[in-house]
């Protein structure tokens, strides 16, 4: 007789930063108060709260006390390209839904090395559930190891999307588009690129696709999917 006993893999250093970074954005999120919540610039179609530039300044602090890798964050963007690892922050991914009061919306950390994932970090505020992953350690949500969905039908299977604040929708491009959702059995729409993501690591979904998406709204998502097999 086998006992077979599987134990929850140990965050490697740079992910254990990542983790405690979200947490203390986590910490910023449950104490503030509703005026935090309030709408204080728009980009075109891009909605900033207040809240976005509180969490970037608990997470930026965490990470900046323990790693001297340079960032690069959804609210100081920078062009600049690095030769070394670097972490892609984009402290709250949903502004809009969480301006509304719509829950999804989480904040998304990750490692980057040149231009390929190395680590990602989803929080998802509403449900406290922590997403990671890495080539390292795999993919986990809390203590549960995940994987993504085995389903090869596209008609069986569910597509997350999303149209990002700088895609130019017009008739055409919905022409284009429309046969890509019709080939898969059901599309979702959340309003976060990191949540979307997170699902399909977990096999909640099976595939996600957006154009002209930002690299601080995939960059955690894309390292996640990753370690989970996808």
């Amino acid at each position: 007789r086998f006992l077979f006993v599987r134990f929850r893999a140990t965050p490697d250093a740079n992910t254990s930063i990542a983790i405690d970074a979200a947490r203390c954005g986590e910490t910023v999120f449950n104490n503030v108060v509703t005026d935090s919540k309030v709408l204080v610039t728009k980009f075109g179609k891009e909605w900033k709260i207040d809240l976005d530039y509180l969490l970037e300044g608990a997470i930026l602090e965490e990470i900046e006390s323990k790693s001297s890798y340079p960032i690069l964050s959804e609210e100081s963007v920078s062009q600049q390209r690095f030769d070394c690892p670097y972490w892609i922050v984009d402290p709250l991914d949903g502004s809009a839904n969480c301006l509304r009061g719509i829950p999804m919306f989480a904040i998304s950390i990750a490692l980057w090395n040149e231009d390929r994932p190395v680590l990602g970090v989803i929080l998802d505020l509403i449900r406290s559930e922590l997403f990671y992953g890495s080539d390292k350690c795999g993919a986990w949500c809390n203590d549960s190891q995940i994987y993504v969905a085995e389903e090869n039908l596209r008609e069986n299977a569910i597509l997350n999307t999303g149209f990002p604040s700088a895609l130019n929708i017009d008739s055409r491009y919905l022409a284009k588009i429309a046969p890509v959702y019709r080939a898969f059995g059901k599309v979702r729409m959340f309003g976060s690129a990191a949540l979307s993501l997170a699902f399909v690591a977990c096999g909640k979904s099976d595939s996600y696709f957006e154009e002209d998406i930002a690299i601080w709204d995939v960059a955690a998502g894309l390292a996640l999917v990753r370690a989970a097999g996808g």
